[in-house]
């Protein structure tokens, strides 16, 4: 069985913060929205909150851009570009990738508090 260590835990968060803030022709908010949505397909509740509350942010709309994600992708208002890329990021979460975010972060949680 492989370990998990600070190594890798750094490794993740190093790719997170290039993902969801590097260069890219979506905005931060919409990556945050799209993390946000698969984090809550993985039931993972941390990475939910805290995805949905910088989306939110970014959004500045309180979490409604969020909610009508979680509620209805198809009557929610955004782009057709966005709805697709939801879309997308869902089948691949289920194609086998479940589960992966909520099993990692136990680990990576601790972490994150003790770098803050």
């Amino acid at each position: 069985m492989r370990h998990w260590t600070i190594t890798n835990t750094l490794t993740v968060l190093n790719l997170a913060h290039e993902i969801l803030l590097g260069p890219s022709p979506l905005s931060s908010g919409e990556r945050e929205l799209i993390a946000s949505y698969v984090s809550y397909l993985n039931e993972c509740e941390f990475c939910h909150y805290s995805h949905s509350a910088a989306a939110s942010e970014h959004f500045g709309d309180k979490g409604k851009t969020v909610q009508c994600v979680i509620d209805n992708i198809d009557s929610s208002n955004l782009s057709e570009k966005m709805k697709q890329l939801l879309r997308i990021a869902s089948k691949v979460q289920k194609s086998g990738r479940q589960g992966y975010c909520s099993k990692k972060c136990v680990k990576s949680k601790n972490l994150i508090f003790v770098l803050k």
